[in-house]
């Protein structure tokens, strides 16, 4: 009976963590949708960008599950997403790349 308990927990924690990795490659794929159709990317940028939010994701989780310091977390949280600009720049042509900043500051400054 403790064998088939535990099996059972192992296939819930399993489900969970497979549910967490789709809504991260979800919100991923959405973020990419959403400035795809904004900057008129191709279909090999919007892949790209995608992996760029997917590594940005598993980075961020990766430091998350290491360390529960809230300050030290905060400050890593915030050095990884510093780097998103710097990924989205090797993806992006020049002109893609001025107008998601423009949009990118525009968001910032209305919310």
């Amino acid at each position: 009976m403790k064998k088939i308990t535990l099996f059972a927990v192992f296939l819930l924690y399993i489900h969970f963590l497979q549910a967490q990795e789709n809504a991260a490659t979800k919100l991923a794929i959405h973020i990419a949708k959403k400035i795809a159709d904004s900057l008129g990317l191709t279909n090999e940028q919007r892949t790209k960008l995608v992996y760029v939010n997917m590594d940005l994701y598993n980075e961020k989780k990766k430091f998350y599950d290491k360390t529960k310091k809230k300050e030290v977390m905060e400050k890593e949280l915030q050095k990884i997403e510093r780097t998103r600009n710097k990924r989205y720049e090797k993806v992006l042509t020049k002109e893609q790349y001025a107008l998601y900043l423009q949009k990118k500051r525009n968001l910032v400054k209305n919310n």
